[in-house]
C-alpha cells in the first residue's frame, strides 16, 4: 500500500511492505526524486512508521537532497 508523505506532489513516493495477518510486521520504504532513499525496517505497525516518517525532514530532503 502507498504511504502518504509530507512532501510536495511528485517529489517522492513511499510504500509499505507488510506481512499480511501480522499487524506488527511492516516496513516503510521512501524514495525521493532528489535521490534520497529511506527504509524504516523492523516489526512495526503502519501507524508507528507514519509517526517516524512525520518526524523526518522529508520535504527539505526532497528539495535539496542529503547533506554533504
Amino acid at each position: 500500500p502507498q504511504a502518504r508523505l509530507q512532501v510536495p506532489p511528485g517529489s517522492g513516493n513511499g510504500f509499505y511492505q507488510c506481512d499480511e495477518g501480522k499487524p506488527f510486521a511492516c516496513a516503510l520504504l521512501i524514495q525521493l526524486r532528489s535521490g534520497v532513499h529511506v527504509e524504516l525496517r523492523g516489526h512495526a505497525r503502519r501507524e508507528d512508521l507514519d509517526d517516524v516518517a512525520r518526524a523526518l525532514p522529508l520535504a527539505a530532503l526532497s528539495a535539496h537532497g542529503p547533506p554533504p
